[in-house]
Order: structure tokens, then C-alpha cells, then sequence
């Protein structure tokens, strides 16, 4: 029976053992040799015209780079590759790999939220490794921000620009769309320089034009602050200018209609001085009332009457009365008891220089007098 027993545990033995020896094929073993460091590798892309890598293995700049960071740790950070401008990258030249824009660090998407942290020079090119995968790709897009603008300077006339540019092509000036660098002109958000004036590179008429200020537009309705102003967006500017012949021209005109205006006005205003009022009489009329009575003058525009406690008129009221037919004003508001003195003119609205009637008045009448009950 002992012998039955033996052979029953040594096949539950075996049986485990065999069982222990398929587990152990079935399932890998995990090394425990990690030392706690990896390998990235990052591809770079610029994500701009114009703006890429130096390749040491093409010896050429690539607007898509890849580079692997050997033995970092998972709490470590690395300073990454940084994109710069590149003309041989930029199909439209000039313009377009150096157009406003600067370095805005990093991102897993071609427009994603950025992941990249300031380093000393505070460029956005620290990333944790926490970010990259480990001993694999990861995929990083330069992000951009806009921080100068273009100021294009339109000079309108032939032959006039500011800073204009020669073209070897040609043997030609053109014009030209200045950029940050433009000496003239801040493009960082600052306040701007004061504009200078265009100047003449082929000669179109420099003796019948004159350059009168630039303009943000073209219809010269919004003139550019002679103290500059602040760029905050591209803009383009009109330069003015003034046909030096047809200004002449209308100055003379004006000053010789303005001499014709001031000859019509004295002449007119001598004659309306002149003119009087006659058959002038004046009465009590009722409680604290007088009435004034005259001769019309077919010439006048209307009258002026004053009436006064004082003989030479100090204090004295005025009332105007229109039209060159009255011939009758009664006055009202007088101290009852008092003796008032009035007199009377005529007004006629005689055109000014400006091409507006003003009222020129002609000479008083005799002093009246009379005694309110």
C-alpha cells in the first residue's frame, strides 16, 4: 500500500513539472537588466516655407530632420534641434522664408498645443522624456507665432519710392516690400519711426510734383502721424503728392476771387454805412410801453432800435426788426415814470468774403425822447 502511495505522489510530481516547464515556454521571461535609460528618436518638422534643419548627411538644410538622443533617463530633459531660415528652402524667395514669423517651440501635431518649456536663452526647446517614447519615434512640429509685420511703401508716381531695390535683372529700380530689418521702419510692435520721404530714382516730373505725406489709403482720406505710428498688422502706405502747376494755378485763381469777393463786399458795405432812417418819432403807449414810428427804406434788410435810461446810451436794450417794410415797433418791459432815450438804424446783409452775408449796419437816427406813464 506504502508502495501504491509513493508511485501516486511521484506522477503528481511528474505531472508538475511538466506543467511548470510548458508555463515557462508559454510565458517570457522579463529581464531585469534595465538600467533606467533610452534612446529617442525624433523626426523634426519645420512646419513653415522657408524654415528647416542642417543635415550633416545630405550637407544641405531639410525642412524634415531626423535625430536619435542616445542614453537619457525618463526624468531628464533635452534641448532639441531649432529651425532656422533658409532661402534654398523657400520657392518664393526672400519673402517667403523670412516673413514675420518666429519660433513658438513644439508640438505632436502640425497645429497642437505646445509641449516645449523655455531654455536659459528662453527659446521654447526643453522637452521632458516623459514626452518622447522611449526607444522609438516621436513626431515634433515647429510651431510659429507672428511677431513682425510687412510695411509696403506705395509711391504711387513713376520714378518715386522709398528704399527702393536694384535689379541686377533689369538694370532697373523696382519696388520693393521691406521687412523687419527695414532701417527706416520698426516692424516689432514699437512705435514707429518717423516716415521719410520718397525720393526720385527715374526721374518722372520732379519739377510739377510734390510729395505731400503718406497715406493708409489710397483715396489720401487717413494720413499717416508725422511722429509715425505703431505696426500691429501688414499694412501698405500711399505716398501723396501734389501737382505743383495745378496748385499755382488755383491759388492764383482763388486769390484773385478773393480779391474780386473783398472788392464786392467794401464796395457794398460803403454804401449800406450810408443809408438812414428818417420821419423818426416816438410816443408813450399805455402802461410802461412807448412806440417808435419811421420812414421805411426800401434799401435796408431791416432795423436796429435802442433805448436807454442814459443819454449816451449806456446799458442801452436792443431790438432787431425785420424786413425793409416796418415802419412800427412797439416797446415793452419799460420803468413807468422814467424818460427814456431811443434812437434807430438800418441793417442790410451784405455778402463777406467767405461767400456769407454778414449785416452791415448804417448810421443812427436823431436821439428821441419820451416819458413813460
Amino acid at each position: 500500500m506504502r508502495n501504491n502511495e509513493m508511485k501516486r505522489r511521484s506522477r503528481w510530481l511528474s505531472l508538475l513539472l511538466v506543467a511548470i516547464l510548458v508555463i515557462s515556454m508559454l510565458v517570457p521571461v522579463t529581464a531585469f537588466a534595465d538600467d533606467g535609460y533610452h534612446n529617442y528618436t525624433i523626426v523634426f518638422h519645420a512646419n513653415r516655407p522657408g524654415r528647416g534643419y542642417w543635415s550633416g548627411e545630405s550637407d544641405k538644410y531639410v525642412a524634415d530632420y531626423t535625430y536619435t538622443y542616445e542614453d537619457y533617463s525618463s526624468d531628464e530633459t533635452i534641448t532639441l534641434s531649432y529651425p532656422y531660415a533658409e532661402e534654398s528652402l523657400s520657392p518664393a524667395g526672400y519673402a517667403e522664408y523670412y516673413d514675420g514669423y518666429s519660433f513658438n517651440g513644439y508640438a505632436k501635431a502640425a497645429s497642437g498645443a505646445v509641449i516645449t518649456t523655455p531654455d536659459e536663452d528662453g527659446d521654447l526647446r526643453e522637452i521632458a522624456c516623459s514626452n518622447l517614447t522611449p526607444d522609438g519615434t516621436t513626431h515634433l512640429y515647429a510651431q510659429w507665432k507672428k511677431t513682425s509685420y510687412v510695411v509696403t511703401y506705395d509711391a504711387g508716381k513713376q520714378g518715386y519710392f522709398f528704399g527702393g531695390r536694384y535689379d541686377d535683372k533689369t538694370g532697373t529700380y523696382v519696388r520693393q516690400k521691406y521687412q523687419k530689418d527695414c532701417e527706416s521702419y520698426h516692424m516689432d510692435n514699437s512705435a514707429a519711426d518717423r516716415l521719410c520721404e520718397p525720393w526720385p530714382i527715374r526721374v518722372y516730373s520732379p519739377a510739377q510734383y510734390a510729395f505731400d505725406g503718406w497715406y493708409f489709403d489710397a483715396a489720401f482720406k487717413s494720413a499717416v502721424p508725422d511722429a509715425g505710428f505703431t505696426v500691429t498688422k501688414d499694412v501698405t502706405l500711399y505716398a501723396k503728392y501734389i501737382d505743383k502747376a495745378a496748385v499755382s494755378k488755383s491759388q492764383s485763381e482763388g486769390a484773385a476771387a478773393k480779391a474780386a469777393a473783398t472788392s464786392y463786399y467794401n464796395k457794398a458795405a460803403k454804401a449800406a454805412k450810408k443809408l438812414k432812417v428818417t420821419g423818426t418819432k416816438a410816443s408813450a403807449a399805455g402802461k410802461k410801453k412807448a412806440n417808435v414810428k419811421w420812414k421805411a427804406n426800401k434799401k435796408a434788410n431791416g432795423y436796429q432800435i435802442q433805448y436807454s435810461l442814459k443819454k449816451n446810451f449806456k446799458n442801452a436794450k436792443t431790438v432787431n426788426v425785420k424786413g425793409a417794410k416796418k415802419k412800427i415797433r412797439k416797446l415793452k418791459g419799460m420803468k413807468k415814470g422814467k424818460t427814456y432815450y431811443i434812437r434807430i438804424r438800418t441793417y442790410q446783409n451784405v455778402l463777406g468774403v467767405n461767400n456769407t452775408k454778414v449785416p452791415v449796419y448804417g448810421k443812427w437816427s436823431k436821439k428821441m425822447k419820451v416819458k413813460v406813464k
